[in-house]
């Protein structure tokens, strides 16, 4: 299966990216009518304070020298200029604090996208690999001949093991049942588990439960798949790890 595209992936990461973004959006289309709206509370303050200005001077007996400009100008100086002003700093401050989740939020999205591409690359390349060591052993094994449960035993202990040819380098070996189940013994013929198999091929036990998987082995397949979406497995909580190993069978695991 080939790896998705970049574009692909973000695709379908829209689907839980779409909602937020468009709540901040529509929360940012939302600053120019709300900014209008304090300012139009700052008029109509203003207007209230200037008609109290002249309601007060007339008290005074000063309302024959006309309206008193003087504190009408001194109010709209010190209170309604402010208020405007900070009305729309605000507005300004609320649109870039939102622009910024934005950024966050795209940038976490092309992030968690490169991030599962090149997760998917990694698995594409390594049953790549697989395929082509296994064609190449049944091949020099004259062409589907002899066990084919050992040749693919020999493939998943070459692809760890570097240098020269599979016997070589294998430091344990993995023989497909017909089945599709593995069996799993160390150099000298001691049956092993797939855990002791994958620490001495120099690999995860994910690894080896995927390999197995996508060589039809269904039990492991369903192993790998919860592990892989199990966040708390193989983090420290021994009895959490316990409890799940208890539900597969001993083969996956032991010294």
């Amino acid at each position: 299966m080939q790896p998705r595209t970049l574009d692909q992936i973000i695709t379908e990461l829209n689907q839980v990216y779409n909602p937020r973004i468009q709540n901040i959006e529509q929360q940012r289309a939302l600053i120019p009518k709300q900014t209008e709206a304090l300012i139009q509370q700052t008029e109509a303050a203003k207007g209230q304070a200037y008609e109290d200005i002249l309601t007060g001077a007339r008290r005074r007996g000063l309302g024959f020298s006309g309206i008193p400009l003087g504190e009408q100008a001194k109010y709209a100086a010190q209170v309604y200029a402010p208020a405007v002003l900070q009305a729309r700093t605000q507005g300004q401050a609320q649109a870039l604090s939102l622009e910024d989740s934005l950024n966050q939020l795209f940038s976490e999205r092309l992030n968690r996208a490169e991030q599962i591409r090149q997760y998917e690359t990694s698995q594409a390349e390594q049953q790549r690999q697989f395929n082509e060591q296994l064609a190449a052993s049944r091949r020099a094994g004259g062409g589907g001949g002899g066990d084919a449960g050992n040749v693919l035993g020999q493939v998943l202990s070459a692809l760890t093991g570097g240098g020269g040819g599979a016997a070589e380098q294998a430091k344990a070996f993995a023989t497909q049942r017909a089945n599709k189940g593995f069996d799993f013994t160390d150099v000298s013929g001691k049956a092993i588990s797939a855990g002791k198999y994958a620490q001495l091929t120099g690999q995860g036990i994910g690894q080896v439960l995927y390999n197995m998987g996508k060589s039809g082995d269904t039990y492991a397949q369903n192993l790998y798949n919860q592990l892989k979406r199990d966040p708390f497995f193989g983090k420290g909580n021994a009895a959490y790890d316990a409890k799940i190993k208890q539900a597969y069978s001993p083969i996956f695991w032991g010294t």
